[in-house]
């Protein structure tokens, strides 16, 4: 699968032994996640709930006012390195 944005504003969402290519901004407000990604995801925006295992995330966007981090398991075989949080890029710009 390719897209952007895609795999946004679902609930009960289950994916096994998928590849993702390019896929930009997933699982944006989807609940009850229960993915296993057998690739690399670009960017996850803002999950509400669940689990998500892939590969390799480039991006973790993640804003605490908008969704309980809490509320989902992201599991990666590699470090993310672009973890993101606007609640902390806002705390840093005052």
């Amino acid at each position: 699968m390719e897209s952007n944005q895609g795999l946004g504003y679902m609930n009960h969402v289950t994916l096994e032994s998928c590849i993702l290519n390019q896929t930009t901004l997933a699982f944006e407000k989807c609940s009850n996640i229960n993915a296993t990604i057998d690739s690399k995801i670009t960017s996850v925006k803002n999950p509400i709930s669940g689990v998500i295992k892939a590969k390799e995330i480039d991006t973790l966007i993640i804003d605490p006012n908008k969704v309980d981090p809490e509320d989902t398991e992201i599991i990666s075989e590699e470090i993310i390195d672009n973890k993101l949080s606007i609640f902390h890029q806002n705390q840093e710009d005052e």
